[in-house]
């Protein structure tokens, strides 16, 4: 992963496993887990000092989750992602 340049994160929800995440068109048996791709982003948002400038998260189908886990996790991700970039970004302009 280059240095110096600026990210745009785009996750698409099958590649997690059906597992957690059921609610999408296309589920993919032993896809990701949930704190798989977090530590990812994190990593990331380490790396880039928060130099991430977009993400989406898409391919959510609440239809296909009438339990609603899949739109939870999609949501907790994307806060939780929002928090690691601010976090990285305080941490640089301290420096």
């Amino acid at each position: 992963i280059p240095q110096g340049v600026k990210y745009y994160i785009t996750i698409d929800i099958d590649g997690f496993d059906p597992s957690i995440a059921p609610g999408t068109g296309t589920p993919s048996h032993g896809g990701f887990l949930y704190y798989e791709v977090l530590e990812i982003i994190q990593a990331l948002a380490k790396r880039s000092k928060g130099n991430i400038i977009g993400m989406d998260l898409v391919e959510v189908a609440p239809v296909y989750d009438p339990a609603g886990v899949t739109s939870i996790l999609a949501a907790q991700l994307l806060l939780n992602s929002i928090g690691f970039i601010y976090h990285e970004r305080a941490k640089a302009r301290e420096l």
